[in-house]
């Protein structure tokens, strides 16, 4: 069997995420009889510990999807019964044991004061500063991804009697989902669509050149990830 028996099962980003991790862990187990034992597992855990230099979050994942597929087959028959239940005992490795191979910029977290800091940073002297305070507001408190800012328009902003409100369809939604917008964030929204240059239903728009001519096409993802990146640093 490979990774075609979770068809149905995971989107197909995650299945080509899974048949990589699968690929790498049949390499090591050389045969199919090794690949099914879970002491083997284990050793390609430990391998992955000693003799590379996978973050431990990363060797975790590809444990996991290797657990994964063992469930799946047992269910479809592929392996003997209590195959899957043998995987499962073998435990990934202690983040804490690694952590010196985490990523510099992996997720940390941060708190409402920090929060608060960095929305203050930018400088609302400036047009991109007006902007750039409306998108760290909007993202602070809205929790939207960055695509999803960025294709934020002015008729997703709903102003009910409960607050404010952000109305997103995600890509992997069906419908349509409210996310929350605190007051900071609608009145710096409110502020920089009045002073733009612009004529845009996107809200987070950008300049051409040195900021002199305004676009009224939205930013994009990797644009609002270095803007966010830099106030970050300051």
């Amino acid at each position: 069997f490979d990774t075609a028996i979770l068809a149905g099962s995971i989107a197909p980003s995650s299945m080509k995420m899974y048949a990589r991790d699968f690929r790498d862990y049949l390499t090591y187990a050389t045969t199919p009889e090794m690949a099914v034992q879970a002491s083997t597992l284990a050793r390609w855990r430990t391998h992955l510990a000693t003799n590379t230099e996978l973050s431990p979050n990363t060797i975790n994942r590809m444990m996991s999807a290797v657990k994964r597929l063992m469930d799946e087959a047992e269910t479809q028959g592929y392996v003997v019964k209590g195959t899957a239940e043998d995987f499962k005992r073998v435990h990934g490795v202690k983040v804490e044991a690694l952590k010196y191979r985490q990523k510099v910029n992996a997720r940390v977290r941060i708190s409402p004061e920090e929060m608060r800091t960095l929305c203050s940073l930018p400088d609302l002297l400036t047009f991109t500063g007006m902007r750039d305070s409306a998108l760290l507001h909007t993202l602070a408190s809205s929790g939207l991804r960055i695509d999803e800012l960025a294709t934020l328009k002015q008729g997703q902003v709903q102003a009910t009697s409960a607050g404010y409100q952000v109305s997103i369809m995600g890509k992997n939604d069906r419908e349509y989902r409210l996310a929350p917008l605190s007051p900071e964030a609608y009145n710096a929204i409110q502020s920089w669509l009045k002073i733009r240059q612009a004529i845009s239903e996107y809200i987070f728009t950008g300049y051409d050149g040195k900021g002199m001519h305004a676009k009224s096409t939205p930013l994009t993802s990797v644009s609002i990830w270095r803007i966010v990146r830099s106030y970050a640093v300051q």
